[in-house]
């Protein structure tokens, strides 16, 4: 495995991307300041609006084409198929939101090495 997705698959499973022990978050998406295995400086990678702009891309056309095949479905109960469409995209934000800043970060700091 290269080192860049040695470092990125690190980050999308919330590790330390230099040494793949330590947890890169404190919070749901509070960084650490420093990896707790290797005192690498992880904090101090700003991934600012990247995942929250990548989520939206990843995510769009999904639940894009789920909206249009619901509605398609007139036989269905709107205060259903709404109600669930709007838990399922609140779901799949939350759930992909750290990974993707996590693997953005593991991404930063491979270019970061790289230098």
């Amino acid at each position: 495995m290269s080192p860049a997705l040695r470092c990125i698959s690190r980050g999308l499973r919330g590790r330390c991307p230099a040494c793949g022990e330590g947890r890169m978050f404190t919070a749901y998406l509070k960084q650490a300041p420093a990896c707790t295995q290797c005192g690498a400086p992880t904090g101090q990678i700003a991934a600012d609006d990247g995942p929250s702009w990548l989520t939206v891309l990843m995510l769009g056309p999904l639940l894009a084409t789920l909206t249009f095949i619901a509605a398609r479905h007139e036989d269905w109960p709107r205060w259903i198929t709404l109600p669930v469409l709007g838990v399922f995209a609140i779901g799949a934000v939350l759930f992909l939101l750290p990974r993707i800043k996590g693997g953005l970060i593991g991404a930063l700091w491979n270019m970061r090495n790289q230098e």
